[in-house]
């Protein structure tokens, strides 16, 4: 009964270093902000078919003065 007590315990502290070490490996996403002044360039086509802009290359350039959020998805499954 004892011995199987250790062997829990030794089992717990097996799992507790491993999420602790597993962890470290992970680091935060990476965010990039752009000073004022600098300009993103790129341009995707729009294949929004409701845009004003469908079939245009658009980019960051293309909205400047304003704030602008880019997120990059993927549509794989």
């Amino acid at each position: 009964m004892n011995n199987i007590k250790f062997i829990k315990t030794l089992f717990l502290l097996f799992l507790i270093t491993f999420y602790f070490t597993a962890c470290e490996s992970l680091s935060p996403p990476k965010i990039n902000i752009i000073e004022e002044g600098e300009v993103l360039s790129f341009s995707l086509q729009n294949i929004n078919p409701n845009s004003t802009t469908f079939g245009n290359d658009v980019g960051p350039q293309d909205y400047l003065g304003k704030v602008v959020l880019i997120y990059f998805t993927n549509n794989e499954t």
